[in-house]
């Protein structure tokens, strides 16, 4: 926001353009985590199951925590970054911001879903874990957004139809 400012450009045009960057390090994160064993699964005997490190030095076919979630966040940001389909004489384009707030409201949910996955140490609040919360945190931010986006989007189209 406070580089969005002084940069003179709006805040939801950069966080779109701050997009793919986003990707880049949400996968690097879980991609990291899973090489130097933390956010792991519980131990399984499926034939799915990964080798993943833990904090201890075990190498054990555990549940693929990191994958799924370096894998989720790659459809996520590969489905937002899809050009627009033509829709009837004209475009359905998203409005400015709203790609952005999306890959943080699914990426919050991946988030808190996985939480419950996870094998890895943590401390605990209410009977969820630290990350958990921090998720929900960032669904209701990212919720606001949405609504919020809507809601200036309803008062343009209601302006302009009064207009004509």
């Amino acid at each position: 926001w406070v580089y969005a400012r002084l940069a003179h450009t709006p805040f939801p045009a950069l966080g779109d353009a701050l997009l793919p960057l986003g990707a880049c390090l949400a996968l690097s994160a879980w991609t990291g985590c899973w090489f130097v064993g933390c956010a792991y699964g519980p131990i399984t005997n499926a034939w799915w199951g990964i080798p993943a490190w833990d904090e201890w030095g075990r190498l054990t076919a555990r549940f693929p925590t990191q994958v799924f979630g370096a894998l989720y966040t790659l459809a996520l940001f590969w489905l937002l970054e899809q050009p627009p389909r033509p829709v009837q004489a004209g475009f359905n384009r998203m409005p400015a911001g709203q790609p952005a707030c999306l890959a943080l409201l699914g990426f919050a949910l991946a988030m808190f879903l996985l939480s419950f996955v996870r094998a890895d140490p943590s401390l605990y609040w209410l009977g969820l874990r630290l990350d958990a919360w921090a998720a929900i945190g960032f669904v209701v931010v990212a919720a606001w957004l949405l609504w919020h986006s809507h809601q200036a989007r309803q008062a343009q189209f209601q302006q302009a139809t009064q207009e004509s």
